[in-house]
């Protein structure tokens, strides 16, 4: 009876040592909430869209506390790059941040907010010297099933950029800087 017990372990033994092992990068799921679906595909490392010459890429996304931040970087024409940003993000909202930010999410004004997780309509000015008519105007609008962000800067520095994203990833952006203008994909035109 003993030998059965211990041939029955020996046969056991292989069948266990083949089992797949589990990645370690499973062991521990995130403490991170999902992501919000409106902007979600920009912390989406690698993710690519093309637009003709245009190509837009997901670089550096990843986890800081309490939420993640991502780097969005478009090359191919003199205008691309106009839609070059950093970001972070929260659960409850979207937010453009410096490339020098340290991702502390505590720093990030709720006035400065770029998109909500359930996205509404923002038309927000703001004026850098009261002195002298000069100032920005940010927007965020819906267009074909994305929502559009954009700002146009005004009374010195007219540069302005548009960015446009759905649930499945960018739709589109339009820049113009010195007079020099430009869009790709699917866009509201200024």
């Amino acid at each position: 009876m003993t030998f059965t017990r211990l041939a029955a372990a020996i046969v056991a033994v292989p069948a266990c040592a083949a089992a797949p092992a589990k990645p370690v990068a499973n062991a521990a799921p995130s403490a991170q909430p999902a992501l919000p679906v409106a902007f979600g595909a920009l912390f989406n490392t690698g993710a690519t869209w093309r637009f003709g010459a245009v190509t837009c890429r997901i670089e550096g996304a990843g986890e800081v506390a309490g939420g993640w931040r991502s780097s969005l970087r478009c090359t191919g024409s003199p205008i691309a790059s106009r839609v070059d940003h950093d970001f972070a993000a929260t659960p409850s909202g979207l937010w453009i941040v410096d490339p020098e930010w340290e991702g502390d999410l505590r720093t990030l004004p709720a006035d400065t907010m770029v998109m909500a997780a359930d996205p509404k309509p923002i038309m927000r000015p703001t004026v850098e010297d009261p002195n002298y008519p000069t100032g920005r105007l940010y927007e965020l609008r819906a267009h074909h099933g994305a929502w559009c962000m954009s700002e146009l800067g005004y009374g010195g520095d007219e540069a302005a950029w548009q960015l446009c994203l759905s649930p499945s990833g960018m739709t589109g952006g339009w820049g113009s800087v010195f007079g020099e203008k430009g869009s790709f994909g699917d866009v509201p035109l200024q």
